[in-house]
């Protein structure tokens, strides 16, 4: 793993009241999945995007010294 890698995980609950439920589900989350792990990485390219334009945007304003401390 890249030593500036992050990981991001959280939970993913579901309800399986029943004992067919875990089965439909599994079927269910076997279609659903590749769509799922698409859009997380496509929002986390996202954020990553915006933070290092942030970033880039803060440390410029810093170098010419409008670091908005305006007096």
């Amino acid at each position: 793993m890249n030593a500036d890698a992050t990981i991001d995980m959280g939970p993913a609950r579901t309800d399986c009241p029943d004992p067919e439920s875990p089965a439909r589900f599994a079927r269910c989350w076997t279609l659903v999945s590749p769509g799922v792990g698409v859009v997380l990485r496509a929002t986390l390219q996202a954020v990553k995007k915006a933070a290092e334009g942030e970033t880039a945007r803060s440390a410029s304003a810093d170098a010419r010294g409008s670091g908005g401390d305006e007096t």
